[in-house]
């Protein structure tokens, strides 16, 4: 039986237990209006009451069914949206939107859906005006006309030159000869660069949030600024323990031991330091918000987006949640339990709320769906590996080895389903992230097979591939995104002007 069938089934037995429970009092109240005796009236009173609250009771029960099956109706009208978006059956899925309107008038998903979609409708409509005035003319502008229609019907395509050219060239304002030129120059120079990377594009899809950037921590490295790699940490952390045979390479005798996560474990373990002076030392090494070098353009090109983000962050500086604060972009910062306690459990959720609408929490699985985070216009930070800062839930931090054993054997669990599920209808692209160790490769596979499902591929840029990473991405069909990162915030912080 499928869950909403389930729930109408339940739906109809509260329904007919609430009509029983009201008869019976009904019938109750009757019995006590009638009666003339006062020792009866006092008898029937308590049995009054105990029906009331039973039927209390079944309303609540009522409201929650009504309230799941709402829900679970408003998630089909938005796949079907999302797929008849992708079908490019732009008046179908506006329908759809507007159908969710109608019973939620404040979803804003809806709300910038609907916008969007209607905007594509009149760009399509727009082009196939174009393309029927074209096709009358066909034979004299034979050389580019295939391709001018190929533009003109490929919506991620910046078209806006092609279509003014057309325009001009229906309007007699251009000869066949002319327009002929223009289109074979616009159409063969590439949008960006030499590579034929189209930034302008890949930028407007970012800024309408339908790509799930994973932010990895070579950021600051990847801008060219001095930041603290977690190599230096880790040789920092061992000088304090007097570990003199830590390696300081990737290989030999002692490459296992040269990993931040290796001697976190072991600074954590010992009794004149422990967990607590561990984060303590990260904390001070880690890029704060104040540090000249510290600023990221992408960060705050993102903070302007005026779309909901999905965002996941293996840093474990929050550089990224300041830039968003600074700039008043509304974001939940999720991090997930990776160690039981008597509070809570492992795959538990901390949520902290940017504009603080409520104190930091920690939710089950089930609560955080609930919350419908993006629909109330909150940016998701999902920080995968936590954070070092003071004030952070240590709880919820990968950081030495025994971090990652566990993240490994409850990653499915781990990796929230809320946040799961905004990865099928969207891009995956990694930015600034390398997969050089175990511990980075345990994080991609266990998010990848959470999106396995997704049609979309995913992508990187911004890392320089050694021979072992390009044969990991491959292996993960995580395709090299011939761009430069720099050049994509250029076209990023335009977008968002």
């Amino acid at each position: 039986m499928l869950q909403i069938d389930r729930l109408k089934y339940q739906l109809d037995e509260h329904t007919q237990r609430w009509k029983k429970i009201s008869d019976d009092l009904a019938r109750l109240h009757e019995v006590h209006d009638n009666e003339t005796r006062v020792e009866e009236k006092i008898r029937l009173e308590p049995a009054i009451k105990e029906k009331q609250k039973q039927r209390e009771e079944v309303e609540l029960q009522l409201q929650k069914v009504e309230a799941e099956i709402k829900q679970l109706e408003t998630q089909d009208l938005i796949n079907k949206a999302q797929q008849a978006t992708k079908n490019k059956a732009y008046e179908k899925a506006i329908q759809l939107w507007e159908l969710i309107l109608n019973t939620d008038p404040d979803n804003q998903q809806a709300i910038t859906e609907t916008s969007k979609l209607k905007l594509q409708l009149d760009q399509q409509n727009h082009a196939k005006r174009l393309i029927a005035s074209l096709v009358e003319r066909m034979a004299e502008i034979q050389p580019v006309f295939a391709d001018v229609v190929k533009q003109l019907n490929n919506p991620s395509a910046e078209i806006s030159l092609i279509s003014e050219q057309t325009q001009r060239f229906i309007n007699n304002e251009l000869s066949a000869e002319q327009y002929i030129e223009l289109c074979q120059a616009l159409i063969s120079t590439p949008s960006a660069t030499a590579s034929n990377t189209n930034y302008k594009a890949l930028a407007d899809r970012i800024s309408r949030g339908e790509i799930v950037l994973f932010i990895g921590s070579n950021l600051l490295q990847e801008y060219g600024q001095n930041a603290t790699e977690e190599s230096q940490l880790a040789r920092s952390l061992a000088e304090k323990v007097g570990y003199d045979t830590f390696s300081n390479g990737n290989s030999g005798n002692n490459a296992n031991n040269s990993s931040l996560s290796a001697i976190a474990e072991l600074y954590q373990m010992l009794p004149e330091f422990g967990r607590k002076s561990l984060l303590n030392e990260l904390d001070k090494a880690l890029p704060s918000s104040t540090d000249a070098n510290a600023r990221i353009k992408l960060y705050d090109s993102l903070a302007k987006v005026e779309t909901p983000l999905v965002l996941i962050s293996s840093a474990y500086d929050n550089l990224l949640e300041q830039a968003f604060l600074k700039s008043g972009k509304k974001f939940a910062e999720l991090s997930s339990i990776i160690a039981r306690s008597d509070d809570y459990d492992i795959g538990h959720v901390v949520v902290r709320y940017s504009d603080n609408k409520e104190p930091e929490r920690t939710y089950i699985e089930e609560e955080l769906s609930r919350l419908r985070l993006l629909e109330e216009g909150y940016s998701l930070i999902y920080k995968i590996r936590g954070t070092c800062k003071q004030d952070a839930q240590s709880d919820a931090l990968t950081l030495a080895e025994s971090n990652y054993f566990t993240f490994a054997r409850y990653g499915k669990k781990i990796i929230p389903g809320y946040l799961s599920r905004q990865f099928r209808d969207r891009g995956f692209l990694f930015l600034g992230f390398s997969p050089k160790s175990w511990e980075d490769r345990l994080l991609v596979n266990t998010l990848l097979k959470k999106r396995q499902h997704s049609p979309e591929p995913c992508y990187t840029i911004g890392t320089t591939l050694d021979k072992m990473e390009a044969a990991y991405w491959d292996s993960c069909h995580v395709r090299e995104y011939k761009a430069n990162l720099q050049d994509l915030d250029d076209y990023l912080a335009e977008a968002v002007l």
